[in-house]
């Protein structure tokens, strides 16, 4: 009884259930004696809805759902439609009339299906439960009764410590390996991705590790076309859900990979995916939302075939209960169960990169960007540039017919970055680079909170100069621009620098504020690099002119 209100129980509130109500539901739901049989059966065909969305059997009393059309498959049984699940009639509650509009939402007891039927699966005279039968590819299936490989219960083996950072490293594994949820941190993707841990296999492996579409795409079938190259890689796969389940996919991954599967989910939410036919499997398995993995297929797409495949690291995350701090001292409240992961997170992954122009068959460094905290990122291959008008940005465009799949260069100003962004993509364009109006400090450009889900486009932004180059290219016509995204280049820097526009971080005297100068342009992520020495050195001449009458 428990074990099963385990398995079932931990649908989580923005689950598909497909029409069947689950009260109390939660990470785990007490075995409740107030709860009867008939609701745990329904827990129980939410959870194969789920797993396959094809459904025989019904728990006794069921209503069919007003609107339900009651269809009949060449075999003569009935069934109809609930949400994604298909529910099959056993053969004696067949009627001897036809359906109507009338007997819709009416109780029909289930009775015994005809046991000389060969897909007929006998009932344990032990088990409690009716037998719970699914179809997957034409064969019937019976869920067995397993128990999700991890804890949600788990209590906080901190206790009451006060910081992560004197965790050891076993405890750090323990801590991970029973995150039931994580992050995926793409190399020069403008966000993360949250997933949710299956039920089934272990947790992800540590490191970055290429991150490859499944060819078919639902890792359904008997092999994987492109199998030897995501062996060859030790990729970590992504995949569409349907077709298969779950666990059959995951299967089919783990004949390559070590490394994991993702599943984009084909419908809002996200939930911990079942997967009954593949307990035993070693293989991390994770599902993201079906908004990201638009955007994601939309980056693969526009990078065309052939293209290096993105970089990824796959963090459990472990949110604190009391507010304490992370391995590294910071209080962000969610962060990486690992030591390890938190200081990749927080130094090695880049949000900019560089931009090169080609004209004439010249390439040329301009200057670096950086990438925009919504939307996707710039694909690597050559882009044709375009202003439009206005060159704001922030009406539709006059020219919009010759944007699409290039690249719009426009002006900071009159309107929000993700204002722009909005306007040109239904212009068509791939991406949009936001010139700032001088050389200071760059911002990584942002959407409102909540929004920006939906938008595939790639947004930057660049300093006064590098802009005033990608203007006069396009002046001069012919010319692309390729952006590569940079590890350990991004807002970081560029947010220490913006500091420095504060007049009282300069000393009054001459010799003081030209030493500090000097110190600035020597640090280590400033040196070397020509847009942020320009931008400590507009800082300095900001600061003095209006921080002392000696200078």
């Amino acid at each position: 009884f428990a074990a099963c209100r385990r398995v079932c129980g931990g649908v989580p509130a923005q689950a598909s259930t497909g029409g069947v109500a689950l009260p109390g539901r939660g990470r785990r739901a007490r075995a409740d004696p107030v709860h009867t049989m008939a609701t745990l059966r329904a827990r129980r065909a939410v959870m194969l809805a789920l797993l396959c969305g094809s459904v025989l059997g019904q728990p006794a009393g069921t209503k069919i759902p007003p609107g339900a059309k009651i269809l009949e498959d060449d075999d003569g049984r009935l069934y109809y439609y609930d949400g994604p699940m298909r529910y099959y009639l056993p053969e004696k509650a067949k009627p001897k009339k036809k359906w109507t509009v009338d007997d819709l939402g009416k109780q029909v007891p289930l009775l015994e299906s005809d046991r000389s039927k060969p897909d007929y699966i006998p009932e344990d005279p032990d088990d409690p439960w009716k037998p719970n039968i699914f179809e997957v590819n034409g064969e019937m299936l019976k869920l067995p009764p397993v128990l999700p490989s991890i804890d949600f219960t788990q209590n906080n083996k901190l206790g009451h410590s006060k910081a992560l950072a004197g965790a050891t490293e076993k405890l750090q594994k323990e801590i991970r390996d029973q995150r039931h949820w994580g992050r995926l941190y793409i190399e020069g993707w403008p966000d993360h991705i949250q997933y949710f841990r299956a039920e089934f296999g272990t947790a992800p492996p540590v490191g970055t590790m290429p991150f490859m579409l499944a060819d078919p795409i639902d890792a359904c079938g008997d092999e994987l076309r492109n199998g030897d190259e995501i062996r060859e890689r030790g990729a970590v796969v992504l995949a569409y859900r349907g077709t298969c389940t779950f666990g059959t996919k995951a299967k089919l991954v783990k004949n390559y990979t070590d490394s994991g599967l993702v599943i984009m989910n084909n419908e809002p939410g996200l939930f911990h995916l079942p997967g009954p036919d593949a307990s035993e499997l070693e293989l991390f398995v994770g599902l993201i939302s079906n908004s990201t993995g638009h955007r994601l297929m939309s980056y693969v797409e526009e990078a065309g075939a052939g293209a290096s495949p993105m970089q990824v690291n796959v963090v459990p995350i472990y949110c604190s209960p009391k507010k304490m701090k992370s391995h590294l001292g910071l209080d962000s409240g969610c962060f990486p169960a690992t030591k390890l992961e938190e200081e990749h997170v927080e130094t090695k992954l880049s949000d900019g990169g560089d931009m090169a122009l080609t004209i004439g068959g010249k390439t040329e460094e301009i200057g670096e960007f950086l990438v925009g905290g919504y939307g996707t990122m710039p694909a690597p291959r050559a882009y044709e540039l375009v202003r439009p008008t206005p060159a704001s940005g922030c009406a539709v465009p006059e020219n919009a017919a010759d944007l699409a799949g290039k690249v719009a260069v426009v002006d900071r100003g009159e309107c929000g970055f993700f204002d722009k962004t909005i306007v040109l993509e239904n212009s068509g364009v791939a991406g949009v680079v936001i010139v700032n109006h001088d050389d200071g400090s760059l911002l990584r450009p942002a959407a409102p909170q909540g929004e920006g889900s939906e938008v595939t486009a790639f947004t930057i932004s660049v300093t006064k100069s590098t802009g005033a180059k990608l203007l006069a290219a396009i002046d001069a016509g012919g010319a692309t621009a390729a952006f590569t995204t940079t590890p350990g280049k991004g807002a970081g820097v560029w947010q220490d620098i913006a500091s420095l526009f504060d007049v009282s971080k300069w000393p009054k005297s001459e010799v003081g504020a030209r030493t500090r100068l000097d110190e600035e342009l020597a640090k280590e992520g400033v040196k070397g690099y020509a847009d942020r020495e320009n931008a400590v050195r507009l800082a300095f001449e900001m600061g003095t002119d209006s921080g002392s009458d000696e200078l």
